[in-house]
């Protein structure tokens, strides 16, 4: 986890990087808006993006949703037929409604992204990990790592069969008090980044967004200390950090900071956004 050195600037190879909106081998330049990819991946060969890619990402955005069939997702009988007792365990321990809201999105974004693939959220076969999250098998035996986060409005979900992969969304807010928290839960080196950083709540976010969606990678979520792994210069890593590779892809929508991070840059330059019509709830 973390982020290379910047090579000097001058570097065609560094120019060739940005022009397609990826910094390999160097620092995730935050100033740049829109999507990003930063690599933590010292000394490798620039990877040209596949047509296909390895990773998919998804997102439901409740903000934009203009079906009557949004409301009607939320009504117990329309979706207790659709999830697996595990999805359904998640929603009834929901004791307020916003929550309870997110977690059926969630549930209908994942189903819908494994339908893609031949499963249903309902009868797909999966393990859990120890800080649960869940991996996902094919027919074929191949393991798929699916990852969902949800903040406000939005819910997001990266789906890989390459290999591990991690997704954090956050909704930036101007209250959060972005110095004070970095400094409580952040490494030095990224508080003093940050407290350079005109837009402060909006820096604040991008880098929780990566810090969590790297910890999710791993499997960790938030039981990973975050003060204990850098997301800016990997030789500040602890040791048995340094040899992970990872890379960073940013997404924004509207007020939402979405990271996805993933041990391979095959990153789609955008998120598939789904909306619920009457006639998609009507074929489940």
């Amino acid at each position: 986890g973390g982020v290379a050195r910047e090579k000097s600037p001058a570097d065609p190879f560094i120019r060739r990087s940005r022009e397609s909106g990826c910094v390999a081998q160097g620092t995730v330049d935050f100033t740049h808006q829109g999507a990003q990819t930063g690599s933590a991946k010292a000394g490798g060969a620039f990877r040209e993006r596949a047509k296909e890619f390895m990773i998919e990402v998804y997102g439901l955005d409740g903000n934009a949703q203009d079906s009557p069939a949004w409301e009607m997702l939320f009504q117990e009988q329309n979706y207790v037929g659709l999830f697996s007792d595990y999805r359904l365990e998640k929603i009834r321990r929901c004791k307020k409604e916003d929550a309870r809201r997110q977690s059926i999105a969630a549930g209908w974004l994942l189903d819908q992204v494994l339908r893609k693939h031949g499963m249903t959220e309902r009868t797909a076969r999966f393990q859990t990990g120890a800080h649960g999250k869940r991996l996902f098998y094919l027919s074929d035996g191949t393991r798929a790592d699916v990852n969902l986060s949800h903040s406000g409005g939005y819910v997001v979900c990266a789906y890989s069969t390459g290999g591990a992969v991690g997704i954090d969304a956050e909704c930036v807010r101007e209250d959060v008090k972005a110095l004070q928290l970095a400094k409580r839960f952040f490494a030095p080196e990224e508080s003093a980044w940050l407290e350079a950083q005109p837009k402060k709540a909006e820096a604040f976010c991008r880098l929780w967004t990566r810090k969590e969606s790297f910890a999710k990678r791993n499997g960790d979520g938030l039981t990973m200390r975050l003060d204990q792994f850098l997301v800016l210069e990997p030789e500040d890593l602890p040791a048995h950090k340094r040899d992970t590779e990872a890379f960073f892809k940013e997404y924004e929508r509207a007020d939402c900071r979405i990271t996805v991070c993933a041990g391979e840059a095959d990153f789609p330059e955008q998120i598939a956004w789904q909306k619920i019509s009457e006639k998609s709830l009507a074929k489940l």
